[in-house]
């Protein structure tokens, strides 16, 4: 449980931020349940792992978006 919880806060706070840093995170708010979903009936570590993996592509995208893209350079470097 406290793995799973784990997971879903890390999806939670990224969302977040990236809302706070004016990034477009439209898709991330919309599916943001779906991922908690998915991590709720994960079966395995490694389920919860391609979840995250599945997110972090999504982050990705938004961070890298060329509409209202802040100029963070220290977040496109973490990304890479």
């Amino acid at each position: 449980y406290e793995y799973k919880a784990f997971f879903g806060n890390i999806i939670f706070n990224i969302t977040i931020l990236l809302s706070n840093m004016d990034y477009d995170v439209k898709e991330l708010e919309d599916s943001k349940y779906s991922y908690f979903k998915a991590i709720d009936v994960a079966n395995s570590a490694q389920e919860l792992m391609a979840i995250l993996e599945q997110y972090i592509n999504e982050v990705s995208l938004a961070i890298f978006s060329v509409k209202n893209q802040p100029d963070n350079l220290n977040m496109k470097r973490m990304m890479e």
